[in-house]
């Protein structure tokens, strides 16, 4: 009679098993953690991340024409930050300028996640402006 198994076979299932069990675990008890973090409201999801891009409505003082310009400049998120005083900051850059930062609170009102959300805004706001 020929053998489907011998017992180098089932101790290696046996040890594969048990490699597995303690993955498993280990990703359990880093699941246990963010759950923890997110019950004690400190654990955020971000508005965008690092490789994203944003719009920023730009505005320019024409001094020959006295008359403000305003246009969508699109950055790309380079870097986020914080601190003990800023726990949440984001930096951009574009070709036009080195860097720039943004708070959170800032999208939605100059900072935009879409160019078509800051067309919009860039909208509004010209309905306001008496030329």
């Amino acid at each position: 009679m020929k053998r489907s198994t011998n017992r180098n076979d089932i101790a290696v299932t046996i040890i594969k098993a048990i490699e597995n069990a303690l993955v498993i675990r280990q990703i359990s008890l880093k699941l246990k953690d963010y759950e923890d973090l997110e019950e004690q409201g400190l654990l955020i999801e971000l508005p965008c991340k690092v490789g994203d891009s944003v719009y920023f409505i730009m505005k320019e003082f024409d001094i020959a024409k006295e008359s403000w310009k305003r246009n969508i400049d699109e950055y790309i998120v380079t870097e986020i930050r914080g601190n003990k005083y800023n726990p949440l900051w984001f930096m951009a850059s574009s070709e036009k300028c080195t860097h720039i930062d943004f708070h959170p609170t800032q999208i939605g009102k100059t900072v935009f996640l879409t160019r078509e959300e800051a067309e919009k805004a860039l909208l509004k706001e010209d309905k306001w402006i008496v030329s």
